[in-house]
């Protein structure tokens, strides 16, 4: 899990951070070391001055970092990802011109693999080539399941 620091200007001394689970799960919001339980759809607190938080996570299926809304403004916890790094990533989202449903639930494994290492703090180039051994893999991997499900559907 990575941790990100929040670093809302409002907060005065008070620590917010957003836990981001590995691969699956929902991220998770700590104020001062203690969870804030998510009430309906949002996350409400207030900090040692009595000011208010209304706080939005919103996930994205192309990111692992989750969009977040501070009192109904948007607030940065981290860079955006570049465009070419999305084209990369999202390259085995092109099975689905192949392979329909199959192709989607594997561009989308992909997808989310990738983003998650482009998320790390590895390399630029250790980047690149985790994903692209990913995406071989996935295509790879694809292939297989196809030609199994035609042999099973054409015998």
């Amino acid at each position: 899990m990575n941790e990100i620091p929040i670093n809302h200007p409002d907060l005065g001394q008070n620590e917010l951070t957003l836990q981001i689970p590995s691969f699956l799960g929902n991220p998770k919001l700590f104020f001062n070391n203690i969870e804030v339980k998510k009430q309906k759809k949002n996350y409400s607190l207030t900090n040692q001055l009595g000011i208010p938080f209304d706080i939005k996570i919103k996930p994205l299926i192309y990111d692992p970092i989750p969009k977040i809304i501070i009192n109904d403004q948007n607030f940065k916890i981290a860079e955006p990802l570049k465009w070419y790094e999305y084209i990369w990533m999202g390259l085995p989202i092109l099975l689905v011109l192949q392979g329909g449903v199959l192709g989607v639930i594997m561009g989308i494994v992909a997808l989310k693999i990738n983003s998650a290492i482009f998320r790390g703090n590895k390399s630029l180039v250790i980047k690149y080539v985790v994903t692209l051994a990913i995406n071989i893999t996935i295509i790879l991997l694809f292939l297989i399941i196809a030609t199994a499900i035609s042999l099973v559907i054409n015998s």
